[in-house]
């Protein structure tokens, strides 16, 4: 008996047994899953379970395609990325996640967004030159057809909150997309509302933050103020009343509350917060003001419009059968579970039945304006 107590109260007992429960844990989580973890964020590319054949197996590639398959399948393997990646975090100050750039009190930022802001991504004055004098012939083409062509720039991080990008990141450049497609604006008379240059306006007037802290989109309360303003704007347009909002009074909380708030952090895939309860979150409930007429508009752009659409601004305010063309390549209606691929549709007959053709689209994605949109509609239309 007093050999057993001696055994177990041995220092290097309790080793063993920590090393075969750290041995076989990934095994017992994988066949009995007592140990409920979350899935990673973001997409995942899973390895095929290996086919043997004897040609993999002389060169070895077999044993290594066994090994790569059954490591993705380790019972902990979420967690362990998830314990490396905090580490990494927490230690180094670096991400794992290659577009993710962990700037200055833990702000996050979309490295394009960063390279936007500095000039790193440039498409040249002649591409530039050429998309908005092409854009301005369709603009006055589909004008003829009843159809009123704007462009909405929203607005980039990178020039929202340079005061917590990275030193090493900053290599100001004037010859930024930004700047050069909204001059060419400009000169081609093309109606734009330039968002960006609203942020940096009124970040010092506005009581609440314009962009999160952990995300790459403008906050709700942001994305809200340019709604408001967007639509204002186009009711100078319209020959009868349409749909506005009010906002009710503000209720600040430091609890985020949608996924877009946080998703620089959610793909970080880490085991803990980031500290943000220093962060002030307001949530607007809007109140619409309908009226009778609701215009049909085709929205064009990038994720920044899912604001606007789980805000149910495209619903209450125009036509039910507005769509929006996500990236130039997805065609959604209302149900945002249910794409059709762009080529699946009659993009002649979309654009004709509108009365408004939207480009929405945050700075950073001048690099792709516009998704392909112009090029295919100057195609329809003969223009060159």
């Amino acid at each position: 008996m007093r050999q057993t107590l001696a055994f177990l109260n041995n220092p290097k007992t309790f080793l063993f047994i920590f090393i075969l429960l750290a041995w076989f844990l990934p095994m017992i989580q994988d066949i009995t899953g007592f140990i409920k973890l979350p899935d990673l964020f973001g997409e995942v590319i899973t390895t095929p379970a290996p086919v043997y054949s004897d040609s993999l197996f002389v060169t070895g590639k077999y044993a290594e395609e066994c090994e790569r398959y059954y490591n993705e399948k380790s019972g902990l393997r979420n967690w362990l990325i998830r314990l490396r990646n905090q580490v990494h975090f927490s230690v180094l100050k670096t991400s794992n996640t290659n577009n993710v750039v962990i700037g200055k009190q833990n702000y996050l930022f979309g490295k394009r967004f960063i390279e936007s802001a500095y000039g790193k991504i440039f498409n040249g004055f002649d591409t530039i030159e050429e998309h908005a004098r092409l854009t301005a012939i369709l603009k006055d083409t589909l004008a003829q057809k009843g159809i009123r062509i704007i462009v909405l720039v929203a607005p980039g991080k990178g020039f929202y909150y340079p005061e917590y990008i990275p030193y090493s990141y900053k290599k100001k450049s004037d010859r930024t997309n930004y700047r050069f497609y909204t001059e060419a604006f400009k000169k081609y008379g093309i109606p734009f509302i330039d968002f960006n240059r609203y942020f940096m306006n009124e970040k010092k007037h506005k009581p609440y933050p314009l962009f999160t802290k952990l995300g790459t989109h403008w906050s709700n309360y942001g994305s809200l103020l340019c709604a408001d303003s967007f639509l204002k704007t186009i009711s100078t347009w319209c020959t009868e009343p349409l749909t506005s909002f009010t906002i009710d009074p503000l209720k600040p909380t430091h609890e985020s509350r949608d996924i877009d708030d946080a998703d620089l952090y959610s793909s970080m895939n880490l085991l803990c917060k980031i500290d943000d309860k220093d962060f002030t979150y307001v949530y607007p409930e809007l109140r619409f003001h309908h009226t009778r007429f609701k215009p049909d508009a085709l929205f064009i752009g990038d994720s920044f419009y899912w604001n606007w659409f789980m805000a149910k601004i495209p619903l209450e305010v125009f036509d039910p059968c507005s769509n929006f063309l996500y990236y130039g390549e997805q065609f959604y209606g209302t149900d945002p579970s249910a794409p059709i691929p762009v080529d699946q549709i009659d993009l002649k007959k979309e654009i004709e039945k509108r009365q408004l053709v939207i480009f929405l689209f945050s700075e950073t994605n001048f690099v792709h304006y516009p998704f392909g949109f112009i090029q295919k509609a100057c195609q329809i239309y003969q223009i060159k």
